[in-house]
């Protein structure tokens, strides 16, 4: 691998392409987002919405359990 990466004629940072050119660099692309943090904001996003589906079923379950006329009515068709 750091033989490939030797042979690489690319340029990986601002600095080499200023020792390799002398006119001025304009612009940059700059790093898009760190390895860890795209998993930590996956589960800030994720964590609430799976609470909120698990709040709803065991609420819907609490309700519905031992309530005949409710498991009636979405157990037939439509009147």
């Amino acid at each position: 691998m750091a033989l490939a990466d030797r042979l690489d004629g690319s340029f990986h940072t601002v600095e080499e392409l200023q020792a390799f050119s002398r006119l001025p660099v304009l612009v940059t692309i700059p790093h898009i987002g760190a390895v860890g943090t795209s998993r930590h904001r996956l589960w800030l996003t994720a964590a609430p919405i799976a609470i909120g589906i698990v709040l709803v079923v065991l609420v819907s379950y609490h309700i519905g359990s031992g309530n005949d006329q409710l498991a009636a009515l979405f157990s037939r068709g439509a009147p």
